[in-house]
């Protein structure tokens, strides 16, 4: 016992605590079946914090968690698009106001969208997490989630993908979480060998 709260000690002196919303989503994820080193991409954590937090749960808490590795038979690249993209509301308005005004704002996001996207790799056919980390809930979940048009028509721009048809983009879900100091996207794309 003296050596495992050794290591506790020597571990929390580098300061690999994580936030309990970051240990929430790191088990929600995990039981999920993601492993850790795709967990630690999909929250922005050190590979490392994610397996202690997985190690907390299952030696100290005593409760089930879900594979360590996680599935082998896909490939996830990850990358994040600062700031928010325009909600259902905001898309409405524009498209009201004059038909050039939602053109241009669909081109600027898309834009957006693509140069954040540049420097994935190619992908046939995948799933898509989006992640919106908002700066708050004043918006309803749904009314955000209309930027997605812009997070395809992106990665279709940035010939990440051929098209955004069927044949290109399987389940999408969707994930929600607060932070005041970092509004963003991340996008997760989960390509099955």
């Amino acid at each position: 016992m003296k050596v495992t709260e050794k290591l506790i000690f020597l571990l929390d002196g580098f300061n690999l605590t994580p936030k309990e919303s970051t240990f929430n989503e790191i088990v929600e994820l995990n039981l999920e079946g993601f492993g850790y080193k795709d967990i630690a991409k999909m929250t922005n954590s050190h590979e490392v914090v994610v397996f202690l937090v997985l190690i907390h749960r299952a030696v100290i808490d005593g409760e089930f968690v879900g594979p360590f590795e996680g599935r082998n038979d896909y490939t996830m690249q990850t990358f994040e698009i600062p700031g928010a993209l325009p909600n259902m509301n905001k898309i409405i308005a524009a498209s009201k106001k004059h038909h050039m005004q939602y053109s241009n704002m669909k081109k600027d996001f898309t834009a957006l969208v693509q140069i954040h996207a540049m420097n994935l790799e190619k992908v046939e056919s995948a799933d898509f997490e989006i992640v919106w980390y908002c700066i708050d809930k004043r918006q309803d979940k749904d009314n955000i989630m209309a930027g997605q048009k812009f997070i395809f028509d992106g990665l279709v721009k940035a010939g990440v993908l051929k098209n955004d048809g069927w044949k290109q983009i399987g389940d999408v879900s969707h994930r929600f979480v607060i932070d005041k100091e970092n509004p963003r996207i991340q996008v997760n794309i989960k390509e099955f060998i």
